[in-house]
Formats: C-alpha cells, sequence, structure tokens
C-alpha cells in the first residue's frame, strides 16, 4: 500500500500491471507443501553460535530462491524461527503462519524480502533485520551477563 496525502488514505499500486486501486487485493495463497503447513521441524535459529552466522545462512537461504517462490520445510522452519524475534511478531503472525515466501517488498526499494501467508490466506512482509538486530542485543546482553 502507499499513502496518498491528497486523499488522506492508502492506495495500491500493482508492480507488474502498472495500475492503482482504492480496493486491497486478494491474496493468492500459493501452493504449499504439506510439510510446510504443519510446521514440521527444522533447524532453529538460536542453534547458530552467534547472530552473525544465522545470518549470513539466512542470506545463503535467500539466493536459493527465486523472486515467489515459496520456502521448502526445512527452510520455512529456520525462517519461521526467526520471525519469533521480529518486534511486530504478533501481528506478522496473526492467527498463524502456513507459509513464507520470497517476494519483493511493497517499500520503494523493492527489494527480495520474506512473506508471511497466514492462515487466513492474508500476506504481509517482514523485516529480517529487525529479527537480526534483535538477535544482536539478546547476544549482548546474555554477554553482560543479564
Amino acid at each position: 500500500a502507499v499513502y496518498s496525502e491528497a486523499h488522506q488514505r492508502e492506495y495500491y499500486w500493482n508492480r507488474q500491471t502498472k495500475e492503482t486501486t482504492w480496493i486491497p487485493p486478494t491474496p493468492t495463497p500459493p501452493t504449499v507443501p504439506p510439510t510446510a503447513a504443519a510446521g514440521e521441524a527444522g533447524m532453529e535459529i538460536l542453534s547458530f553460535p552467534d547472530w552473525r552466522t544465522a545470518r549470513r545462512s539466512i542470506s545463503s537461504l535467500k539466493r536459493r530462491y527465486r523472486t515467489g517462490d515459496v520456502l521448502e520445510r526445512a527452510d520455512f522452519a529456520l525462517v519461521r524461527s526467526l520471525l519469533e524475534h521480529h518486534p511486530d511478531r504478533d501481528s506478522k503472525v496473526g492467527q498463524g503462519v502456513t507459509a513464507i515466501k520470497l517476494d519483493r517488498s511493497l517499500h520503494e526499494d523493492a527489494s527480495d524480502c520474506f512473506w508471511v501467508i497466514r492462515v487466513d490466506g492474508t500476506a504481509e512482509d517482514f523485516s529480517a533485520n529487525k529479527c537480526f538486530r534483535q538477535l544482536q542485543f539478546l547476544e549482548r546482553e546474555a554477554m553482560r551477563g543479564h
């Protein structure tokens, strides 16, 4: 969504068609592998020795996917555990997450980022960097003995 100062409300812009509308898009649920929807166990973000190693692993993971791809089971579990450290975790997760995909951000830079696909079919992007800042903070606190 893009905010219009002139109209004092958000409008929606489709990057592919270049069309704008006041009506929010209806998310198209991706084809989700059944194992991803079940949230099967995989590597946890806290199993890495430090936040920098975790960040390198997530960066490597992102390079294995094309824009629009839904994460495979083990990668879903890892990124889902990263999402637990997002400052807006509750609003990002909503009623639950069935899948995570790599797609373009709606922000001006249109960089690749992760998108949660919720159980109600809605989707929202989230910043992995915000999660890593929280992990960095936790690591510093642990080193201080707190």
